[in-house]
């Protein structure tokens, strides 16, 4: 759920997160510690794992590749020593072509349906933990851990004993209540606090946090939810239906 953004390679997936194709610039393609090609872009549209969120997949097109693999899949995104990474399904032949490449402008496409996933799954774990905090009264901690896939999300926190099944029904029904009725979510920076934080923002909850939202709750849809207590920690699991609203 907190995260921190060291990266000094321009991100549009903070200042434009619905932008799923863009022309960009391959900036380099390396090998990393593992052997595994990846490259790096300015700017970027992908999003890099971290705070829970999955790094963003998608594809690069190359117009101008000098061999039949033109597109070119992006396995998944991280950041490591300031820059971020995409990871590239590639192999050998292509791999040292690509690297030719460098300097030249290419088409970055995102796998949209998981990054709006990532979005809705995202702004719904923030918005689960504040309503469990009106419904309980209780001031709840951070999660340890907010890890989300593609299928769902949740929020790991050390064991909360007055929270069970009936409490979380209560603030689960609460909670498709208020998406339902569409709240403004924001998410921005706040220079005052250190270079690149950013909070979320929902009518008066705040939280910080780096990741990608919706820009409104209505796009989150139905929620369900699953209470889960394993090794003195509550897990709230969530999962979205189909459809956004």
């Amino acid at each position: 759920m907190r995260f921190k953004n060291m990266n000094k390679v321009p991100g549009l997936y903070h200042t434009a997160p619905y932008l799923s194709q863009t022309q960009t610039r391959l900036l380099h393609v390396n090998l990393d510690e593992s052997n595994s090609p990846y490259c790096v872009l300015s700017p970027t549209i992908f999003y890099p794992q971290g705070g829970g969120q999955l790094g963003d997949r998608g594809y690069l097109v190359l117009p101008d590749m000098l061999t039949s693999q033109q597109k070119i899949g992006v396995l998944t995104t991280k950041r490591k020593d300031e820059e971020i990474r995409h990871y590239l399904d590639i192999n050998e032949i292509g791999f040292d072509l690509l690297k030719k490449q460098a300097g030249q402008q290419v088409t970055a496409i995102l796998d949209w349906d998981l990054r709006y996933h990532q979005m809705r799954i995202h702004s719904a774990i923030h918005l689960i933990h504040c309503i469990l905090e009106q419904v309980t009264g209780h001031s709840i901690p951070y999660p340890v851990r907010s890890p989300l896939n593609d299928e769902s999300g949740e929020n790991h926190y050390q064991l909360l004993d007055y929270i069970d099944k009936d409490i979380l029904e209560k603030a689960t029904t609460e909670l498709n209540e208020f998406c339902s009725s569409g709240h403004e979510i924001q998410t921005v920076n706040v220079p005052e606090q250190g270079n690149n934080f950013r909070i979320w923002k929902c009518g008066r909850w705040s939280i910080p946090c780096g990741g990608t939202h919706v820009k409104d709750t209505k796009e989150i849809g139905m929620i369900f939810s699953t209470l889960k207590i394993k090794k003195n920690m509550t897990r709230i699991a969530l999962r979205l239906s189909d459809n956004s609203g």
